[in-house]
């Protein structure tokens, strides 16, 4: 029986648990990044100038930076006892960062299909809300591809078969998978709406007051990794094995006079 909040409780403990490598790892990828948006934001200040394909640029080495740091993460996660955590951390960028590229991809290719799928009815006048419908369906393809990243790791699968084997288990525990995306979610929703002026700041130009705060939600966003990793475990967990049947005699019974 999956429980969403002995999931949430799993997720909590181990985030916890492995909140001071989370920590370095994010200050060490965390200049990078913020030079990165900041040049990601003047580049979309002065069009003008054809600095068009320079943002293109910018946004790509974010995305990498993001997938390069997902991978480390996953190291961290399987992280052994006697292992450190640098070397947690580059076994996980050396196995993780081409599969993670492979698998944004694909999912990058079904968001761009169901957006012409969409654009497409929106022409033809079948649709008329066609943000808020462009909204909820991104969302459900999050929903449903999130569980290949761990599986991705955990099962060390390509990640064409990850991707299927994350449908699987998604549509098995359908219910399950969408608690544990709305209860946190409606939690980091809380906190962005208290936070708004701050968060506004934190999503412009790095300022003094941006920076510190984007470093700790950024810190803070590893728990959706570890949420991702406890609801994949779990699932397994709750799949049927193959259970060895026991050896049937077929030969017959022996008869009262042979005994």
């Amino acid at each position: 029986m999956l429980s969403i909040f002995a999931t949430l409780k799993e997720t909590l403990f181990l985030w916890v648990r492995n909140l001071w490598y989370f920590a370095i790892l994010t200050l060490i990828t965390e200049p990078f990044d913020i030079f990165l948006r900041q040049l990601h934001f003047d580049c979309g200040v002065s069009i003008s100038d054809g600095s068009g394909f320079l943002g293109f640029i910018v946004s790509t080495a974010i995305m990498g930076l993001d997938i390069v740091e997902l991978a480390a993460l996953l190291g961290l996660l399987q992280k052994e006892l006697t292992e450190s955590m640098w070397m947690a951390v580059f076994r996980g960028i050396r196995s993780y960062t081409f599969p993670l590229i492979r698998l944004t991809l694909l999912i990058a290719v079904i968001c761009i299909a169901y957006c012409i799928g969409v654009a497409i009815m929106a022409h033809f006048q079948i649709l008329f809300r066609i943000k808020s419908l462009l909204e909820l369906g991104l969302y459900v393809v999050f929903m449903v591809c999130a569980l290949s990243v761990p599986v991705l790791a955990i099962e060390k699968k390509g990640a064409f078969e990850a991707l299927k084997r994350g449908w699987a288990m998604t549509g098995k525990r359908l219910l399950y998978v969408l608690g544990c995306f709305l209860v946190p979610g409606g939690v980091e929703w809380l906190i962005s709406w208290a936070l708004d002026i701050p968060l506004g700041a934190a999503d412009g130009p790095m300022t003094w007051v941006g920076t510190p705060l984007k470093v700790a939600l950024d810190i803070g966003s590893s728990a959706w990794i570890v949420l991702l990793w406890c609801m994949c475990l779990r699932i397994k967990s709750t799949e049927a094995q193959p259970l060895s049947s026991p050896a049937v005699n077929l030969s017959p019974p022996e008869s009262p006079s042979a005994l």
